[in-house]
């Protein structure tokens, strides 16, 4: 076990890096049962938090690339999580929107997202609960 210090600063700075790896751990094992990646998530909490948004102005809150936002918006469209709706100020432009989280629901086990298929959670993360 390490001996924390009695700096009441590094004991918070240290308290904040377990929580962040904390939150990056239930973070990956729910992507993992939704079948969704960390960036993914990333992009649903901005847009749950901002509202709608361009995918440029996503990629740039969250620092990604703008050809690896196209991929992300792809995936997270695919699967009912977002929304492209043209935007009202400039007709060429369009607004990813975080779909509606209404038909989101857990039943025995099962995930449904919203767009209405159900995701088994992989056989490691059942283990994981078993244990």
């Amino acid at each position: 076990m390490i001996a924390v210090p009695d700096s009441p600063r590094l004991r918070t700075v240290l308290a904040l890096r377990r929580l962040n790896s904390v939150l990056s751990m239930t973070n990956r094992a729910v992507g993992a049962v939704l079948g969704i990646k960390d960036a993914d998530l990333t992009v649903l909490d901005v847009l749950h938090r901002e509202g709608p948004l361009t995918p440029t102005e996503l990629a740039r809150r969250t620092r990604t690339h703008l050809a690896t936002m196209t991929g992300v918006l792809r995936r997270l469209e695919r699967g009912g999580w977002v929304e492209r709706r043209p935007d009202a100020a400039d007709r060429r432009s369009v607004r990813i929107r975080a779909a509606g989280v209404s038909g989101f629901r857990a039943d025995s086990g099962r995930i449904q997202g919203p767009s209405g298929r159900y995701r088994r959670p992989r056989r490691r993360d059942r283990r994981r609960q078993k244990g």
